[in-house]
């Protein structure tokens, strides 16, 4: 069993609430139900590595190693209905449930040989167009929370919600199609009356190159609806994704990028149909130019 919480909270004064809700979270098997649980007992097993992340560890098997572990779990856990297209031409390998790698055929264990690097590199190259790109945002309202046969998906964003629940376009370019870096200062538009439009909320966030958050002076790594933001007079906002600080004034609308290639996820939760069916879309991040040096003329006009 696997499970993935997540509670709302709407800033550091509300963190005692939320750890309170927290704190209230258990587990109790449905034998033991309206009584009083039975201890945990962490259980190890010495054949499994513990230290390494499995996603490094199936990216760095061997096709002997990968084959053996994937037919024996197919052996336990039965694959999906959707995935018998695929079975059926694993079978006429030998690639049944339970088999082994060494008892396959010479020519079909040196066809494989390759494949799993092969096929990981092929899922990585498809990333970028498993979901319609728009305005420089992917926008997967599609394959998104969907275990099927969207391998990529299992790959890329395991746990992800359905669409229903959450939507998260991915930043894949600014306005000029150029990935983003935390060399450059970015602006985040919004017209008036053209908010992400959810039932629930929507947030921005910012990760660094290995997907990871970085440490900056406000400590802060998101930023959405339920942070004070300040409003343009016309009632758009602006959004500013840099490293450095945009100006005391514009802070409260400033979410801190560190340096180097930058990752943007926005989040839509309980997004509203104009979501679902892709009539609204995320506008474009458009990079903003350092203002230019002041020349001869303007320094005479400065000084009189």
């Amino acid at each position: 069993m696997w499970i993935i919480g997540r509670t709302q909270t709407n800033g550091p004064a509300d963190y005692p609430t939320v750890h309170k809700v927290q704190d209230a979270f258990g587990l109790t098997p449905l034998s033991h139900w309206g009584g009083r649980a039975p201890p945990v007992t962490a259980v190890t097993d010495p054949g499994v590595d513990m230290a390494t992340p499995p996603l490094d560890q199936v990216n760095g098997m061997t096709a002997e190693d990968f084959f053996d572990y994937g037919l024996g779990l197919m052996e336990l856990r039965p694959p999906h209905l959707t995935d018998w297209s695929l079975i059926a031409q694993m079978r006429r390998l030998g690639l049944a449930a339970g088999a082994r790698f060494a008892d396959l055929e010479p020519e079909v264990r040196s066809a494989l040989h390759d494949a799993p690097a092969e096929a990981l590199q092929a899922m990585q190259q498809a990333f970028p167009r498993i979901a319609k790109v728009v305005n420089g945002w992917q926008m997967n309202i599609d394959t998104m929370g969907v275990y099927g046969n969207f391998y990529i998906v299992a790959m890329v964003g395991l746990g992800a919600n359905s669409p229903e629940d959450a939507v998260y376009p991915i930043l894949m370019s600014d306005a000029d199609g150029q990935p983003l870096t935390g060399d450059n200062d970015y602006v985040l538009h919004f017209d008036k009356g053209g908010l992400p439009p959810v039932h629930a909320f929507w947030s921005v966030t910012m990760y660094d190159a290995q997907g990871f958050q970085a440490a900056n002076s406000l400590n802060r790594f998101a930023i959405g609806d339920r942070d004070p933001l300040q409003y343009n007079p016309d009632g758009s906002l602006d959004l500013y994704l840099q490293h450095q600080s945009p100006g005391t004034g514009k802070e409260a609308n400033w979410l801190p990028a560190p340096t180097g290639p930058l990752g943007v996820t926005m989040r839509l939760y309980s997004p509203k149909s104009s979501v679902l069916n892709g009539t609204w879309a995320a506008p474009a991040v458009r990079p903003v130019s350092p203002a230019p040096e002041p020349g001869p003329q303007d320094r005479e006009c400065r000084h009189g």
